[in-house]
């Protein structure tokens, strides 16, 4: 416990664990050093300015932006994720140089050869010999970018994927197919809006490089630090107050970050010591901070790459898609929240004294002007306005907001610097959905989607929960050892087909195997943020990650909450057949489900559970979430009767002497 001596000061988490962040979800980066990073500065900040420029005035055909935009991330990843196992890690490979070199002439040749390559007729007009080389050359350079700067596991999926295009006659079976002839093959995958060049890229190259540049330019105004004081002016005073900081932490962080790994970092740094240092265990502390990292990747109003890729398949407003995720965010943190609610009253973990914490009076009057930004990024969203003019308003008003405070002024160096930590950043996402359209590419020509669609209702028999049951174990399976964003984009084509010809809407479909593509990264055996904060902690990887599932369970849940009840996408009632009651009646029913379950769970409502009141409490709590009213009544009798049973043992207890209550 701290003591008076060691009072926690504002702005305690430091902006640096960004850095340890990037360091841990690309372990190949190697800037180099000389005029190769002079070369790769001047290349990073190009492409910044290139992304800002078509940001501001309109972007170019799709095909020509995303052949710049290609070109640029694959020449500064043969730059910067290099060759490992060499002596002098800051010289550069003649080897990268050549990968660079082709790889962003490979991407250009669809710019260079644009009226021909634009006017000829599609698998009917004849490749080009050049043609098949630059679509060779290009499809071989997007895979080793993907194996140096996501996952080896990802690359190999690839080129799983291709050989299954090309020898699907000799697959037995449902999954088999004709084949597709190699021109037809180069053709799909390298000149096709299916392929490389497809809408994952095309989100790359236009919504998520600018979040990606917003956080950036906002991370540099401090925003880390008012999170973590905001959320200890909150949450720090109250029972487990630590715990709570992280999870209130970690959902501020995410509502600019979207990637999961880097909020489990950048606020674990923090949030884990301290949790430590209050009583909670090691590896409860680390399980606790990578479930609600995770949820970053579900926060609005900044989702990752991976929503802007959904609204894409979807064909609606990126808001659309920010504005569903509301109340399952909400419902998310709030599970994690009682969980260690829960958790410090059964251990008796003590408060932190309100003395030692910052004044949540004083942090918004000293920095809260620092929120400009986000509140006019939410604002340009809600008033219909395009996700790129919302990203890049947003950054431009941290330019002025940082001159508030001498402090925080962001000068023309730190301009640089921010467009080049940006450029530098979004190289994995350029990497990983340029390969993934290579999938796309073949699961659109073969038809895999629909195959895949028909072996799960086909297992399922026509069953709802067996069918969500069996589209949820695929994501999990799919999403392991991935990032985000492949693996949604991989479960959306061949996971949600099945939910849709169910009869889900598409977009409680999405959703559904958005979440757990994003839960895949905390599951064994590849369980990502845990096994990084277990290291942090000390703690044991594999205790750690069970524990971050459980912490995490209402995000097991929620999926199917709007699977059964998808007026929980639509808080603003904006679908025909949404109303007030069924909104209000299925949030309320989750919240107050969720809560006894992770009573349930820990063992700890009003006193100490006993077996019989955790098997009441938990089928109460299975009864609640289950939306309809029979089961809504029966969850909340449930309730009542273990609320009277602790109430009566607790007045018991008290009045035989001293109580471990409440």
């Amino acid at each position: 416990m701290p003591g008076k001596s060691s009072p926690i000061p504002a702005g305690s988490a430091q902006d640096g664990g960004a850095g340890e962040a990037e360091r841990l979800e690309a372990t190949a980066f190697s800037k180099p050093g000389g005029w190769a990073g002079a070369a790769v500065r001047t290349l990073a900040v190009a492409f910044s300015t290139f992304q800002l420029y078509t940001a501001a005035f309109g972007t170019f055909e799709q095909f020509i932006q995303r052949s710049v935009h290609l070109a640029f991330g694959l020449a500064l990843v043969g730059l910067t994720y290099r060759f490992p196992h060499r002596r002098d890690a800051r010289r550069t490979h003649p080897g990268d140089w050549l990968f660079a070199l082709l790889g962003a002439f490979s991407a250009l040749y669809v710019l260079l050869q644009y009226s021909r390559l634009t006017t000829r007729i599609s698998m009917v007009t004849p490749m080009e010999p050049l043609d098949l080389a630059a679509g060779v050359i290009l499809t071989l350079a997007v895979m080793e970018a993907c194996r140096r700067a996501v996952s080896p596991g990802l690359a190999l999926i690839a080129l799983a994927f291709v050989a299954y295009g090309y020898f699907g006659q000799l697959i037995p079976g449902r999954f088999g197919h004709p084949g597709i002839p190699f021109d037809e093959l180069v053709e799909v995958i390298f000149l096709s809006t299916e392929g490389i060049f497809g809408i994952p890229l095309g989100v790359s190259a236009t919504y998520a490089f600018l979040f990606v540049l917003f956080g950036g330019f906002i991370m540099r105004l401090g925003l880390m630090s008012l999170f973590a004081d905001l959320a200890l002016a909150v949450a720090g005073s109250t029972s487990g107050g630590p715990a709570k900081v992280a999870i209130v932490c970690s959902a501020l962080f995410g509502t600019i970050s979207g990637s999961g790994i880097a909020n489990a970092i950048t606020t674990g740094s923090f949030t884990v010591p301290l949790m430590v240092r209050v009583g909670y265990k090691p590896h409860f502390a680390a399980g606790i901070e990578s479930a609600a990292s995770m949820g970053g990747n579900i926060m609005p109003p900044v989702m990752g790459a991976a929503a802007f890729v959904m609204a894409d398949f979807l064909g609606v407003p990126y808001q659309h898609v920010a504005v569903a995720a509301i109340i399952p965010a909400l419902l998310y943190f709030f599970g994690a929240g009682t969980m260690v609610h829960f958790e410090a009253l059964r251990q008796g973990i003590r408060r932190i004294p309100r003395s030692e914490l910052p004044s949540l009076w004083n942090v918004l009057l000293g920095r809260g002007y620092l929120l400009i930004p986000i509140v006019g990024l939410v604002y340009f969203l809600m008033s219909g306005r395009s996700a790129i003019f919302a990203g890049f308003w947003a950054i431009a008003l941290t330019i002025p907001v940082s001159f508030l405070r001498r402090e925080t002024r962001i000068t023309p160096g730190k301009t640089l610097e921010i467009l080049e930590w940006g450029a530098l950043t979004a190289l994995p996402i350029v990497a990983a959905c340029a390969v993934v359209g290579v999938i796309l590419g073949i699961v659109a020509q073969t038809g895999l989607g629909v195959k895949m669609a028909s072996a799960i209702l086909t297992f399922a028999g026509g069953n709802m929960f067996l069918t969500l049951l069996f589209a949820m174990l695929a994501s999990l399976f799919l999403g392991t050892g991935l990032p985000t964003t492949p693996t949604y984009i991989i479960t959306a084509a061949l996971t949600a087909p099945a939910l849709v010809k169910f009869g889900l809407p598409p977009l409680a479909a999405h959703f559904f195997v958005f979440y757990y593509g994003i839960l895949a990264d905390i599951t064994p055996p590849t369980a990502i943020a845990p096994y990084a904060l277990s290291a942090i902690a000390r703690s044991d990887p594999s205790r750690t990650c069970w524990t971050a599932c459980m912490v995490a369970l209402s995000g097991f849940i929620v999926p199917f909450l709007f699977a059964y009840e998808p007026a929980m996408l639509d808080p603003l009632m904006a679908g025909s057949g949404t109303t007030v009651y069924r909104v209000v009646s299925v949030t309320v029913s989750a919240f107050v489900g969720v809560t006894m379950l992770s009573a349930a769970l820990i063992g700890w409502l009003r006193v100490r559970m006993t077996v019989l009141e955790r098997l009441i409490l938990f089928g109460g709590a299975v009864a609640l979430i289950t939306p309809g009213l029979l089961t809504d009544l029966a969850g909340l009798s449930a309730l009542m009767l273990v609320l009277g049973l602790q109430t009566w043992r607790r007045r018991r207890s008290v009045a035989a002497g001293p109580t471990d209550a409440a």
